[in-house]
């Protein structure tokens, strides 16, 4: 079939819509396009938790706004994240992704964090889902940490910390609905954001709806995982259909109705934000080939109170207490085709309570110094597994019928305290040179009894007044999730990971660009992941989470945008990593990864945005060192962007991914194999402010 290109047919209608009373450049917008183009050296907190300017943190940081979301079209905080430097999604039940050639089998292995409240999951897999959520209507900005961060951020702080800053009261100002739809995956959303500031307080309330029929009718080819160093499908994430159901394993990134609440409430000194989500889809294990309809359930909610008291001039605390609660479903069984049928389903809780104290005191202008101590107890299990059983395996009756279920704690019923305390100097020793120390200390009872010291270190300095460069050392660790230490059946994970890198950008800021070249060292002992161990024949010893060894990486990352006139700019940013882990390089994930662009502002209210994301030379696992070159998969997103549309506060996106339909080669991880990125998928999305 003939393709057609839909980019020209966009903008014509989008011409048509916003008329020519609005085609003009006018004085009363509330930005023009130079200034929604214009670039300053962003400030960022999650760095050191306290505001800093990016050239300045302790850390390789990116940011990305709200007008840049907007502008790109992206729906999810997946779509943002594989746009930027060293990032690279993959595949499980949901969304994952990699960063600098390290892509675990989950998303444990970062901090998330919304409003620097953080997603807890000690239980397996951090914030399940999370990824595949269109909630970014709510976004002002997100700051991406690159590498580990546990100095501050404790556990888990490995491959990096996510922290999403939502929109003030005061910005949104009214109620702004909206609602998008895309083809191929079907993908519906709506969101509800409202938000007001009062002489009293500043609130903000966003509600998100969506479901996802995901790649199940992507064609030929799609849909489907295959072995690495070959073309053999995996039949374990078989998705054939019966009776025109959903198959016996699900469609890949699909969405059954899921839901997430999100609201923060300020006033004065005092502030309360809160988050409750459900989030439903398919279940992919071979282990349910028997049983049609299975899914799996993510129900998270936290409270986070946070209370500042300035207690001089130069000194301020800041106390937190957070509290979360959650219940993970895995493999619920949603029909039943046939009683003979044997399956696995399995239940985890888990419910925790923490409190942290902060003070940061300013001396003689030359020192900052950030002291905290925190505590944390998290109570978990039990961790149900029922399984079904045929004959003398079964422990209960099922109407009859020669099997039954059987049931087994895989986690019992602990609890696990932590309790650290960090402390930081910032030390401006001359105007041009900033030297930074950290030192934190964290110790748990019963994960990995002992603890643990992170030290961390920077030296930052202005060359001039564009250029500037800086040297990190950062550490980090993450005591395995509960479940891959301590799951009777698939827990062998035996000791902690420890992280530390090396990174040393150079850094260029001027009013028209904004470039950085970084180079990093990484290193991971104790890495782990899902593993299978074999015999020499072949035969599978043992399967599950487990230490797989020591990882390192190395390489480079280049980012760079441009502003060409008053309404063009053009980016773009380049990866090269050569990771290994036990020294031979991991299938999946590629050497480099590129992404280029372009922002174009046709008059104020329509704009362009185009993204091409590529890899070269992708190790898969074929004999002799084979690599997918990554010639042909390049990944194209077409965002055009019409607001105040017949001079009314509506807003239109047309979004496209995967314009040219192309198939691209995605890491499948879990029982690893490989699959394609979603085929071609345009969609529209209306908002409107009131």
């Amino acid at each position: 079939m003939k393709k057609v290109c839909v980019a020209p047919i966009m903008l014509f209608v989008f011409s048509f819509l916003i008329g020519p009373d609005n085609a003009v450049c006018r004085e009363t917008d509330e930005l023009s396009a130079e200034a929604l183009l214009f670039m300053e050296i962003p400030s960022v907190i999650t760095a050191s938790k306290k505001e800093e300017t990016i050239n300045k943190a302790p850390s390789v940081v990116y940011v990305v706004t709200a007008e840049e979301i907007k502008r790109s079209g992206a729906r999810t905080l997946g779509d943002v994240l594989k746009r930027l430097p060293g990032f690279r999604l993959g595949f499980r039940e949901t969304t994952i992704i990699g960063s600098r050639g390290f892509t675990s089998d989950q998303i444990d292995k970062f901090v998330w964090l919304i409003d620097g409240a953080p997603i807890t999951n000690i239980l397996q897999d951090g914030p399940w889902g999370l990824l595949d959520i269109p909630n970014m209507d709510m976004v002002a900005r997100i700051e991406i940490v690159k590498g580990p961060g546990s100095t501050l951020w404790g556990s888990n702080a490995c491959l990096g910390i996510i922290n999403v800053i939502t929109k003030d009261g005061e910005k949104i100002s009214g109620t702004q609905p909206s609602f998008s739809f895309s083809t191929r995956d079907e993908q519906t959303t709506g969101n509800i954001l409202y938000g007001k500031k009062t002489d009293k307080m500043d609130y903000m309330f966003s509600f998100t709806f969506t479901q996802s029929k995901g790649f199940e009718n992507t064609g030929a080819g799609y849909n489907k995982v295959y072995y690495w160093g070959g073309e053999s499908q995996n039949t374990d994430y078989d998705n054939y259909k019966l009776s025109g159901q959903r198959g016996h394993n699900s469609p890949l990134i699909d969405l059954q109705p899921s839901w997430e609440f999100y609201g923060k409430v300020k006033a004065d000194t005092l502030s309360v934000k809160t988050r409750a989500s459900y989030t439903r889809q398919g279940y992919l294990w071979g282990s349910n080939l028997d049983a049609d309809l299975q899914d799996v359930v993510f129900k998270h909610m936290y409270t986070e109170v946070e209370k500042e008291y300035e207690l001089s001039m130069d000194t301020l605390l800041t106390n937190k207490i957070n509290f979360h609660t959650l219940a993970y479903d895995r493999g619920i069984l949603v029909s039943r085709i046939d009683p003979m049928a044997t399956t696995d389903l399995e239940t985890k809780t888990e419910m925790g309570l923490s409190i942290e104290s902060i003070i940061k005191k300013e001396i003689a202008d030359r020192h900052i110094i950030l002291a905290g101590v925190k505590f944390a107890s998290t109570e978990f299990g039990p961790s149900q597994r029922q399984q079904f059983m045929v004959g003398s395996g079964s422990t209960t009756l099922n109407g009859g019928y020669p099997n039954g279920y059987k049931y087994s704690y895989v986690t019992d019923v602990n609890r696990e305290d932590t309790s650290g305390l960090y402390i930081e100097d910032t030390f401006n020793a001359t105007d041009a040179l900033t030297l930074v120390a950290g030192l934190s200390f964290e110790y748990s009872d019963f994960i990995e009894v002992g603890g643990k010291l992170m030290p961390r270190g920077a030296a930052i300095y202005q060359l001039s007044g564009r250029l500037s460069t800086k040297y990190c050392y950062n550490t980090g660790y993450e005591r395995p999730p509960i479940d891959k230490k301590f799951h009777k059946m698939f827990g062998h994970v035996e000791k902690s990971e420890d992280i530390e890198e090396h990174d040393l950008q150079l850094s260029y800021n001027a009013n028209n660009t904004r470039a950085s070249v970084t180079g990093f060292y990484y290193k991971i002992s104790n890495y782990f992941t899902w593993i299978t161990i074999v015999d020499s024949l072949g035969n599978t010893l043992e399967q599950g989470h487990g230490n797989s060894g020591e990882g390192t990486s190395d390489g480079f990352e280049f980012d760079i945008r441009h502003k060409i006139s008053n309404k063009i700019a053009v980016f773009g940013n380049w990866t090269y990593a050569n990771t290994k882990i036990n020294k031979a390089s991991p299938n999946g994930d590629p050497r480099q990864i590129y992404n280029i662009g372009t922002d174009y502002y046709l008059n104020n209210n329509l704009s362009v945005n185009l993204n091409i994301n590529g890899f070269i030379d992708m190790p898969n696992g074929y004999p002799n060192g084979g690599v997918w070159r990554g010639d042909g998969e390049e990944l194209v997103d077409l965002a055009i962007v019409a607001d105040n549309v017949y001079g009314r506060p509506l807003t239109i996106t047309l979004f496209a991914k995967n314009l040219l339909d192309v198939k691209s080669h995605v890491t499948m991880t879990g029982w690893p194999g490989y699959t394609y990125a979603e085929a071609a998928s345009y969609g529209t999305k209306l908002a409107y402010k009131f």
